[in-house]
């Protein structure tokens, strides 16, 4: 098999996470993907929400495949301004709190600089430096020469730089513009006898919002959804009281999902999957801790029902400013998808 992760593919990858696209504002990813694949496809077009839909067909045709990956990230909005240097925001998808204060954010198409605000510790109580403070008690202060030109309804992202080094990426935004890198990779070597539809949506950090819609309008036989998934972080200690810990680690190739809090996945689907990684050698892993979800997981329940599976990277530290995934993981994951996209139109999804 050749090598999917090359220096070209990084770079795409980089290009993706340096840009800005909170839910409702991935004008700048999509802009980016557009320009990456218009002259490889047959058709592209941007729909009423903001989905951009691409189509490639290799052969004849003998199933149409959707393929899709969110372009959104977690980010933030202004909802207030004040007499000062100091904003209210909102986060824009799931962020804990308490790894806010200090942290340096863009702001706004122009991309001003700002800071979430802390009260530093020379001005808290000692109980205050005990509790998380609220995200709503959280404020963005940007200098005095942009306090004029931030207004309610700006976007905001993490102000963080891609680093690749040593097989390790990390970045804002993979989770997911891993998955548009893989889609856009797909469309440039398209199976044959397929009609491939990449398919790059929109907030999904909002509630898998974009994918319901795209899903009704390609209307296609089988559909695979490319994210990441929270991988195995530091060790629990024995009075973390927590619902859910995830199975899936870095290093250990692709997660192939069973069960979410969107989905039960479809087994022929998974054997599939299954299957093909062990013919080929490939590390993989059954995700299945029954939270989170994915696109897939909006995408199943259009029209009478389409055939979907999810497939994600292990990535650490999601929904933070800065993920961490290994290259090995996501080389295995673009790998086993090529393959399995092979193998679809020979593939009869009905069960026995």
């Amino acid at each position: 098999m050749t090598q999917c992760i090359t220096p070209e593919m990084i770079g795409l990858l980089e290009r993706l996470c340096n840009a800005d696209g909170a839910p409702g504002n991935e004008r700048e990813v999509r802009q980016i993907i557009a320009n990456e694949i218009r002259d490889v496809v047959d058709s592209i077009e941007v729909d009423q929400m903001g989905n951009l839909i691409a189509s490639v067909t290799n052969g004849q045709p003998r199933k149409k495949v959707m393929l899709a990956a969110h372009m959104d990230e977690v980010g933030f909005m202004v909802v207030k301004t004040g007499d000062d240097e100091f904003f209210e925001f909102r986060s824009l998808g799931g962020i804990d709190p308490k790894i806010l204060p200090a942290k340096t954010i863009r702001i706004g198409k122009d991309k001003f600089t700002g800071v979430i605000s802390p009260r530093t510790a020379h001005l808290t109580t000692t109980e205050e430096r005990k509790s998380v403070v609220p995200l709503d008690k959280l404020q963005i202060t940007v200098g005095s020469s942009h306090k004029k030109k931030v207004v309610p309804g700006d976007y905001a992202c993490f102000d963080t730089p891609f680093v690749a080094s040593e097989g390790v990426i990390t970045a804002k935004a993979l989770d997911d513009r891993v998955g548009c890198a893989n889609v856009i990779w797909l469309l440039k070597h398209p199976p044959a006898d397929t009609e491939l539809f990449g398919v790059f949506t929109v907030q999904e950090e909002l509630g898998l919002r974009g994918a319901g819609v795209s899903a009704f309008r390609v209307n296609p036989d089988l559909a695979l959804v490319f994210d990441t998934t929270p991988a195995v972080e530091p060790p629990l200690l024995d009075d973390d009281d927590l619902n859910v810990q995830y199975n899936v680690q870095t290093g250990k190739g692709p997660a192939i999902y069973t069960l979410d809090a969107s989905q039960v996945h479809f087994e022929p689907f998974i054997q599939l999957f299954v299957s093909v990684a062990e013919s080929l050698g490939l590390h993989y892993q059954l995700r299945q801790p029954g939270a989170g979800g994915t696109d897939s997981g909006a995408i199943h329940l259009q029209r009478a029902g389409i055939y979907s599976q999810s497939i994600s990277v292990p990535v650490r530290y999601l929904h933070t400013p800065r993920g961490m995934m290994r290259i090995s993981d996501w080389e295995e994951t673009l790998k086993l998808i090529e393959a399995v996209l092979n193998k679809l139109p020979e593939f009869d999804p009905r069960e026995k």
